[in-house]
């Protein structure tokens, strides 16, 4: 797939356009939608613990990520994903299933 768009119930948070892959991890263009300006905070503090190494931290910064029911889903609806781990630095993201 070389499209996905994030999204949480109805509503589109980001497109991300795959660029390559380094196993586990698909890397991939990210482009935030308006809505994204929401739970934006939630992986600047997941991304500041992984930075820093901090395990601990980053588990419970991305157990608040995991709890806004997000979903990957192809531009056609055909595919979904939705356990996943994702993880955003401005326009770069990078994703496992």
């Amino acid at each position: 797939m070389n499209r996905w768009l994030l999204v949480q119930g109805g509503t589109v948070l980001g497109t991300l356009r795959w660029t390559h892959s380094d196993f586990p991890f698909d890397y991939c263009r990210f482009e935030p939608a308006p809505a994204f300006s929401a739970v934006e905070p939630l992986f600047a503090a997941s991304l500041q613990a992984l930075k820093a190494d901090d395990g601990s931290q980053f588990e419970q910064a991305y157990e608040r990520i995991e709890a806004l029911g997000l979903a990957l889903v192809s531009p056609d609806g055909a595919e979904r994903i939705d356990a996943f781990l994702l993880n955003i630095d401005g326009e770069q993201a990078w994703f496992r299933s």
